[in-house]
């Protein structure tokens, strides 16, 4: 059942992108600057409740769809946990095939068990993430110390967010 409902997710994903892709294409017909068909604008799941295996789906799906460059991946308040973005982590940090820029992980349930996966995020060779919102998650000072270890070999973040994240003194 949770596998059936994560393969649902990622054929929509995949479906989301392509209809995104084929509509850019469509606007930019006649334009004199013409974009690579590779690169999609906006993907925005946001309030979507994908829980961890939907996230791994829509990185799975993005996967599929490589090479890919996504601008702005907007997965705000998908109810993601540790687990889901553990493994979105891994598999974005471990490709050149899809490049992120802009990643929005606001209003979910990611908890201080994150901050390495968020670390590895940031510090992933084969990334340029240049924006980071985590807002309203629970890192905690654990998981803010964590992201920050990554940020230590990071040369593109330029923006993070860190509103509401439990963060105290000792972050």
């Amino acid at each position: 059942s949770d596998l059936s409902g994560s393969r649902r997710v990622e054929e929509h994903v995949r479906d989301v992108i392509a209809h995104a892709q084929a509509d850019a294409a469509a606007e930019i017909q006649n334009c004199r600057f013409r974009p690579q068909s590779n690169v999609l604008i906006s993907l925005r799941l946001r309030d979507n409740p994908l829980g961890d295996a939907g996230t791994k789906a829509v990185v799975h799906a993005l996967l599929l769809r490589a090479p890919l460059t996504l601008k702005v991946l907007s997965l705000a308040g998908v109810q993601c946990g540790d687990a889901g973005l553990a493994a979105f982590a891994a598999a974005l940090g471990a490709t050149t095939a899809v490049h992120l820029i802009s990643l929005d992980l606001s209003e979910n349930a990611l908890t201080s068990a994150s901050g390495a996966a968020l670390a590895a995020l940031v510090s992933a060779r084969k990334q340029r993430l240049e924006e980071l919102r985590v807002s309203r998650n629970a890192l905690g000072d654990v998981g803010v110390i964590g992201l920050a270890n990554g940020l230590v070999t990071n040369a593109n973040l330029s923006r993070l967010w860190l509103d509401h994240v439990g963060l105290g003194v000792e972050g």
